[in-house]
Order: structure tokens, then C-alpha cells, then sequence
């Protein structure tokens, strides 16, 4: 019964995402979306790129707080443009669970939907993070785990 409601929420963020009027590629994003995004990069940001050194316990609950924010956003219509969609992806992408991965590539394809071809790879990550988390095999090879490091970042 769960996985059921799970694909129903997914369909139903589906249809949310392409039922809004798509805002032409290069406009800009809602300010709200991107300063999220650039939280969520910059919890990810470390000298060397040794993401090891991340404090994990602190940065889990700040990206749970802001894909809460981003759904919403989606809820409410506030995703616009293609840079919108994808820049709200990766707030799922680095979720723990499969449904924020796979929310995650619903955003991405919304994203380049809207013409924003940025938006190929996080098509291809968000969607190969979601098979590997349900057990699957990857289609792009987009993923990889480092030792010392969360699996899902």
C-alpha cells in the first residue's frame, strides 16, 4: 500500500510540474529558489573536495528543511523556468530516500522540458541514483560512492 501512495504522490508531482506555464530559458530564476541552491552547494563546498570532512549530522536536517521548502514551492506554482526546476533538483538529489530521488528527476525533466539543456546530467544522475536506490542498475554510470562519505550525496 505505501509504495502505491508513493507513486501517486510521484504522479501527481508529475502533472504539477508540467501543467505550469513554462517561463522562457533564460529568465531568471525566483530569487527564493536559487539562494536554497546556493545553500545546498555551498553545505557541500570544502577545500581539497574532501567531502569526508563534512559535518553530515548538521547538513542532513538543513537539506531536509529546504526540500521541504522547495515542494512548497511546487505546490504553490512558484517554479517557473527551467533554471527554477533544475536548481530545486538538486535539492532531492542529495535526499536519503528513493521518492527524493525520484522527485529529484522529475524536477530535472521538467527543467530541460523547459529548454534549459543544463539540465542533461542532473536528468542523468537523478535518474541513475534512483535505480541504485532501489536495487537497479544505473543506465548513465553517473553515480559513486567514496569511502568515508554518505552514499546519497
Amino acid at each position: 500500500m505505501a509504495r502505491s501512495t508513493e507513486v501517486a504522490a510521484a504522479m501527481a508531482a508529475v502533472v504539477a510540474c508540467f501543467v505550469q506555464q513554462p517561463g522562457p530559458p533564460g529568465k531568471a530564476s525566483a530569487k527564493t529558489v536559487h539562494e536554497l541552491f546556493v545553500e545546498d552547494q555551498t553545505d557541500r563546498n570544502t577545500p581539497g573536495g574532501d567531502m569526508s570532512k563534512l559535518d553530515w549530522s548538521k547538513i542532513g536536517p538543513r537539506d531536509e528543511a529546504r526540500r521541504g521548502q522547495v515542494l512548497a514551492m511546487v505546490d504553490s506554482g512558484k517554479l517557473t523556468t527551467g533554471t527554477d526546476f533544475r536548481e530545486a533538483s538538486f535539492m532531492f538529489q542529495h535526499g536519503s530516500k528513493p521518492q527524493d530521488y525520484l522527485m529529484a528527476h522529475i524536477l530535472a525533466t521538467a527543467a530541460l522540458a523547459r529548454g534549459d539543456s543544463e539540465s542533461r546530467w542532473i536528468v542523468a544522475a537523478t535518474l541513475d541514483r534512483y535505480l541504485h536506490a532501489v536495487g537497479q542498475p544505473q543506465i548513465f554510470g553517473t553515480q559513486y560512492h567514496t569511502p568515508g562519505t554518505p552514499a546519497s550525496r
